[in-house]
This record gives C-alpha cells, sequence and structure tokens, in this order.
C-alpha cells in the first residue's frame, strides 16, 4: 500500500476506520507519521476547506495494534477565522493517540518574518541511507534518504541528523505529504549512542507554514538537533524545507530511549 492508501481511513458515521499495514509499522506499533497524518484527513472533513493546518500537538499513549484502528474527531472550536480540533485513536478499544490541531485563514500583516530558504545541494550525489533488516523500521523502504550528515545511528558519533528525503509513493496533499516526511528521520540523538536501542516517540507538536501545492514526491531538506538528553529521555526539535528551499514544518518531540548496554 503506498502512504496515500494508508492514511485514507473510511467514514463509518463520526467514526474513521482503518489499519496499519506491516510494511508501515516500526517494531510494534504503527508508523507515527501515517497515524497522525490519518487523524489530521479525518479531521479535516469537518474543517472549512480554506482554512490551512497551522498546528498539532500528538501524543502517543499506547501501540496502535495490528488490528483496525477506531479515529474520533470532533471540533472543540470554531470561530471566524480558527479551527480547533481532536481526534482520539483507539486500538482494541484503548486509546492509542490523541491529536489536537489548529486551522486557520489568511489574515492581514502589516510586518513578516521568515526563515531563509535552504540552497539546495544535489542529492544524488549524496550518500544514501541504507535500510537493515531487524534495526532500521519497515516503513523507510518507503521513504528515500540522502545523508548530508553522515554520521548513522549508533555509531557513537556527534548528535544530529540532516539530509535529503522524498516520497517513493503517492503521499496524499500536501498536509499529508509533510506530516509523512517530518517522523520519517531517526531521532537525533541516536548517532550518538554505540549500540542499537529501540526509541518511541512519547510527544510531537509541529507548526506548518507553507506546504508546497506541487512537487510533492521531489527532495525535501532536513535538520535535527536535541535539545537535551538525560535520564533516558531526548528532547529534538526538527526543520523540513519543501523542495524550492521554503520553510514547510517546524517540529519539536519527546522521545523515549531504551539504551542497552
Amino acid at each position: 500500500m503506498n502512504f496515500d492508501q494508508v492514511i485514507d481511513f473510511r467514514a463509518d458515521g463520526e467514526t474513521f476506520r482503518g489499519s496499519v499495514p506491516e510494511e508501515w509499522r516500526q517494531g510494534r506499533t504503527a508508523y507515527g507519521g501515517a497515524t497522525v497524518a490519518a487523524a489530521v484527513r479525518a479531521l479535516r472533513t469537518k474543517v472549512p476547506a480554506e482554512r490551512s493546518l497551522l498546528q498539532f500537538s500528538a501524543q502517543f499513549v499506547s501501540v496502535a495494534g495490528k488490528d483496525e484502528l477506531e479515529f474520533v474527531p470532533v471540533i472543540l472550536a470554531q470561530g471566524s477565522n480558527v479551527t480547533s480540533g481532536l481526534v482520539t485513536g483507539y486500538s482494541e478499544g484503548r486509546a492509542c493517540l490523541t491529536v489536537t490541531a489548529i486551522f486557520g485563514a489568511p489574515r492581514v500583516s502589516s510586518k513578516s518574518v521568515d526563515v531563509p530558504p535552504v540552497e539546495k545541494a544535489d542529492p544524488e550525489t549524496l550518500r544514501k541511507f541504507p535500510y537493515i533488516e531487524g534495526i532500521t523500521p519497515q516503513f523507510t523502504q518507503k521513504i528515500e534518504y540522502k545523508l548530508l550528515k553522515t554520521t548513522l545511528p549508533f555509531s557513537g558519533s556527534e548528535p544530529g541528523v540532516e539530509g535529503y528525503c522524498r516520497h517513493l509513493t503517492p503521499c496524499g496533499g500536501a498536509e499529508e505529504a509533510t506530516i509523512g516526511l517530518l517522523d520519517a528521520w531517526p531521532p537525533a540523538v541516536l548517532t550518538m549512542l554505540e549500540h542499537p536501542s529501540p526509541a518511541s516517540t512519547i510527544s510531537w507538536s509541529a507548526h506548518f507554514f507553507q506546504p508546497p501545492a506541487h512537487n510533492l514526491d521531489d527532495w525535501w531538506y532536513y535538520t535535527a538537533e536535541p535539545i537535551r538528553f538525560k535520564d533516558g529521555y531526548a528532547t529534538t526539535q526538527a526543520r523540513l524545507h519543501a523542495p524550492d528551499g521554503s520553510l514547510a514544518a517546524w517540529s519539536e518531540q519527546l522521545v523515549a530511549v531504551f539504551e542497552k548496554r
């Protein structure tokens, strides 16, 4: 299944139902970029089309199992410019995911501040991020990665991730394509470790700026760094730039690292 198909849960009254196949999973749970994109798509059905996704906050509260998932979207508030909503996801009757999201219509600003676009390198000349059976999540076979910072996870090197990525399958709309790549890279602290160790995102928040309207399957630039890593928890922040170099999204995550010694 491609990314667009995986996140396309079917409507059943006020509930959206779907399952995430093995090829889009990571360890015991579903790929977080897929489940959050599915949640945002479900909530989108209740939001005026002219309002863009501005921000979401997700909490991965338990495992999203292999059986059918149930997502329940509700609108919390809707004003003249801004809509706030909540999606609760259930796996085998237990809450597995919550996503709050904010959508907004453009407003007039007399001043502006923006991030300069990145100067694009040629990804074709860069080292490819490898897929390693049993270590690299299965879903990463659906995304292509090229490394600017060539240190790999579990190499005992400096923290941080930098490179290019692109969808290898149809990826839905601009917002969904952005979500699918924003969570695709390994946590920025895993390069520091010397032995393979599981890691799991606990919470994830992202701000969206201008996701591109075309060339969604082209190369996107990604960079991430840790803010703090101690006592088995890492706080990281990341930026994802669209194929034209413009900033598409900014993200921060709280990650649990189950270090093996």
